[in-house]
């Protein structure tokens, strides 16, 4: 008969090491373009830098560098695993946001909780954007990949200056008008 120490269920713990897998998930965009540069300087360099006007070109665009069968699918793999983990951290940056909320009595907390959700939910929009861009090519539908890098840009901005504002906030532990003396 087993004895009680032995018979206890010990919790599972994840370990997530942060440093390591931001670095995967940060390069994935980066080798995805490396590898269709690569490809591009390959296979078809005159028809990426060919322009209407005649102007000389020496590097091709994103546009012109993902355009192309294989190197669009790479792209477009390389920024789907670079997405999932990216609303993962949207969600850790909330946790992170909220270990920090300012205790005062007036109004502080409850706009620094206000932030900090607007922020991961522009996180999230934006990303769900990004591949919204990647996926649908302007030759396809033109108005929806246009609309949809105009929400991209923007989503990204208000979530860099949320993000900075809160962790500005969040450092500089700020002294609340009800605190000042």
């Amino acid at each position: 008969m087993a004895s009680s120490s032995e018979s206890r269920v010990k919790p599972t713990q994840f370990i997530h090491k942060f440093r390591r897998s931001g670095y995967i998930v940060l390069s994935l965009p980066l080798l995805s373009f490396s590898t269709c540069l690569i490809l591009t300087f390959l296979y078809n360099f005159e028809e990426s830098v060919a322009t209407h006007c005649k102007v000389p070109q020496f590097l091709p665009s994103l546009s012109a560098a993902i355009c192309n069968a294989p190197q669009s699918y790479i792209w477009r793999i390389g920024i789907g695993f670079h997405s999932g983990p990216r609303i993962y951290y949207n969600v850790l940056f909330y946790d992170t946001f909220q270990t920090y909320r300012p205790t005062d009595s007036s109004n502080w907390p409850t706009l620094y909780w206000v932030i900090s959700v607007i922020t991961v939910i522009c996180g999230i929009v934006e990303n769900f954007f990004l591949m919204l861009l990647t996926n649908v090519p302007s030759t396809e539908n033109h108005r929806l990949h246009i609309d949809s890098f105009v929400y991209f840009i923007t989503f990204a901005i208000i979530y860099m200056m949320m993000t900075c504002l809160l962790y500005w906030w969040k450092r500089k532990n700020v002294l609340l008008p009800s605190t000042v003396t």
